[in-house]
């Protein structure tokens, strides 16, 4: 399965010096036996959320997984970069990694579990950072489990 999308339009990311947002996106997955692999991609070629930020950026993903019998493993990477404060250099860089698992208890139950990490790095140098006027960086790392059931 592969899809190709192209979109064109005002909307609420528009502002009176820009009459719309302009994006191309991609994706696709291949699934063989218990294995799935997929991807995807988007590209915000123009855009303004307001006079002085813009949402022009581009961000790409890409995932895998295996299932065998009741047990399923996983992991994933995201990258984001976008224009952001006009007045600024540079680019914001974002970047997500995820490894998961789950395993069927029984009927309609099922035990998941994951790690992930993030890594934020905001656009301008140190210099505009510390005086305010760029963003700042985060990053950190979690871990969820939950018990999913159907009915």
């Amino acid at each position: 399965m592969a899809e190709m999308k192209w979109a064109d339009g005002a909307g609420s990311l528009s502002s009176d010096s820009d009459d719309g947002v302009r994006l191309w996106k991609a994706s696709g997955q291949a699934i063989f036996g218990g294995f799935a692999i997929g991807g995807g991609w988007l590209f915000q070629e123009e855009g303004l959320a307001s006079a002085t930020t813009s949402v022009r950026g581009q961000s790409w993903i890409v995932g895998a997984r295996y299932q065998f019998g009741s047990w399923g493993i996983g992991a994933g990477y995201f990258h984001g970069d976008s224009e952001d404060l006009i007045a600024i250099g540079g680019k914001d860089r974002h970047e997500k990694w995820i490894v998961d698992g789950h395993v069927e208890l029984g009927p309609a139950i099922i035990l998941t579990t994951g790690v992930f990490a993030f890594d934020l790095d905001s656009e301008g140098t140190v210099v505009d950072n510390a005086a305010g006027l760029g963003g700042t960086d985060n990053h950190g790392w979690g871990a969820i489990t939950g018990i999913k059931m159907s009915f």
